[in-house]
């Protein structure tokens, strides 16, 4: 999956993140067991359309958040740190990334 996210086609992107978020719904506790593989969406946030940039969100949200909150502390700091630093640039297309987050 995480192949697809990386593959740069709109389409194969959002369906890739969609299916992701699924499996974050369905089992957080399970997937997190993958974040280290799955935080380099982070890194590329700003590539990501507003619609993918919503749904990687949405994912390390229901991963840092949903279930076990205490094994999730690495990833949720890495999401804070993320959305602060989005928020405080001065491009508006950050600013907007930092504003779905």
């Amino acid at each position: 999956v995480m192949a697809h996210v990386g593959s740069g086609a709109d389409a194969e992107v959002e369906a890739a993140l969609r299916v992701l978020v699924r499996l974050a719904s369905a089992d957080a506790v399970a997937v997190r067991h993958f974040a280290p593989f799955l935080t380099y969406v982070l890194d590329y946030l700003s590539s990501l359309s507003v619609v993918q940039a919503r749904l990687a969100f949405e994912l390390f949200a229901r991963l840092a958040y949903d279930g076990a909150p205490d094994c999730a502390s690495r990833l949720t700091d890495e999401l804070l740190i993320t959305i602060r630093k989005q928020l405080s640039s001065s491009t508006p297309h950050y600013k907007c990334l930092g504003l779905l987050g």
